[in-house]
């Protein structure tokens, strides 16, 4: 999470045009895709994320400082970044609950329309 997140700023600094999407929403779009691989529950995605981003931020930092660069660590856009991508992975899991419970609700439903069928 801390290389990609590097890269994304690196590559952001380097690209004079940045994608389609805005860097608030992009970074933590790929940070959710890569928390799916290296995540299970909720906890463990939101730490993951976390830490992974804080330690890039400083990574960055000191990259930036070696090449002369005066950077801030720790701006309001990083925190931007961080309560956007958990709010990301709030989601995400909200979104699953969601759907096993409607997938609960519908195996409910066609269970008991085959026992009516059946019975008729």
């Amino acid at each position: 999470m801390t290389f990609c997140y590097v890269g994304i700023l690196l590559w952001e600094l380097i690209s004079p045009i940045w994608l389609f999407v805005p860097r608030l929403l992009m970074i933590p779009l790929i940070g959710l895709v890569l928390l799916l691989f290296l995540g299970e529950t909720l906890i463990e995605r939101c730490m993951v994320w976390s830490l992974g981003i804080t330690s890039g931020e400083i990574l960055h930092g000191l990259i930036m400082t070696s090449y002369g660069f005066q950077l801030t660590i720790g701006e309001r856009s990083f925190f931007d970044l961080l309560f956007v991508g958990i709010a990301f992975i709030i989601l995400l899991r909200l979104t699953v609950a969601t759907k096993q419970k409607i997938d609960v609700v519908a195996q409910t439903i066609e269970r008991k329309l085959k026992m009516r069928w059946n019975h008729e």
